[in-house]
């Protein structure tokens, strides 16, 4: 089965929209989160979501902000002010959607989270050390996480140290023999200084994982930014990935 691995989109329409167009061919979709935030496209990038029917679809933490399961404060003041901007525009069938996910779930011998297995919506893995953290406290082979908005591939092979490999975009990376840690990075806030949207291809027949760049509109999403009167910063940042 080959599936497309999708996270923080972040209400980004333009992002998600080319992702789904250039993706390559896949059974079934997975969402690790934070649909919303950020962006001006909320309630059009939850119904895109519902249309691929992402199974698993998990909510992260700026889709619990913005239906009230996480306080605001938490934010900064740019994250903060989009997440009650958004709490605003939401429907209530996408509310009602989000109110009912979950920010972790496991399929096989995938543990899917938004966050970690330590805090599923709130908290980072970000270094080698917080990927081996996390893979102590699951019994699973893989751990798919989003939240950092940067790429991971950190791997475990037994009488091996563990590694945090580097990414390269279309290359196939083997998973057989190994314990994984895996982030797609960000479908519509990418922050690894590469602004093209980031997604992940994974192959449970050939037992691979692959990383796809998309390029997008990004002046047609700062655009929607700009014109909701969000903060001119969640604009100008698309440019550049950070």
């Amino acid at each position: 089965m080959k599936i497309l691995v999708l996270s923080d989109v972040h209400a980004n329409l333009p992002a998600f929209e080319a992702v789904l167009r250039r993706a390559p061919a896949h059974d079934v979709v997975w969402s690790l989160g934070d649909i919303v935030g950020y962006g001006a496209s909320p309630n059009e990038c939850l119904d895109l979501l519902a249309e691929t029917g992402a199974t698993p679809a998990l909510v992260g933490n700026h889709d619990l902000a913005a239906v009230g399961l996480l306080p605001i404060a938490w934010f900064n003041v740019y994250a903060a002010t989009a997440a009650g901007w958004t709490m605003l525009q939401l429907t209530d069938e996408h509310r009602f959607r989000i109110r009912s996910s979950f920010t972790s779930e496991e399929t096989g011998q995938y543990l899917l989270v938004h966050g970690s297995p330590r805090d599923p919506a709130r908290d980072y893995i970000q270094t080698l050390d917080d990927a081996m953290a996390g893979l102590e406290m699951i019994s699973n082979r893989h751990l798919l996480c989003g939240h950092t908005h940067v790429p991971m591939f950190a791997e475990l092979v037994p009488g091996e140290p563990p590694r945090l490999l580097p990414i390269e975009p279309g290359v196939p990376y083997p998973l057989a023999g190994r314990r994984t840690v895996l982030n797609p990075g960000s479908v519509g806030q990418p922050r690894d200084r590469d602004p093209r949207a980031a997604a992940m291809l994974l192959d449970t027949d050939a037992e691979t994982v692959t990383w796809i760049r998309t390029p997008y509109d990004v002046e047609r999403a700062q655009n929607q930014i700009l014109a909701a009167g969000l903060p001119k910063e969640l604009a100008s940042r698309l440019s550049h990935g950070r």
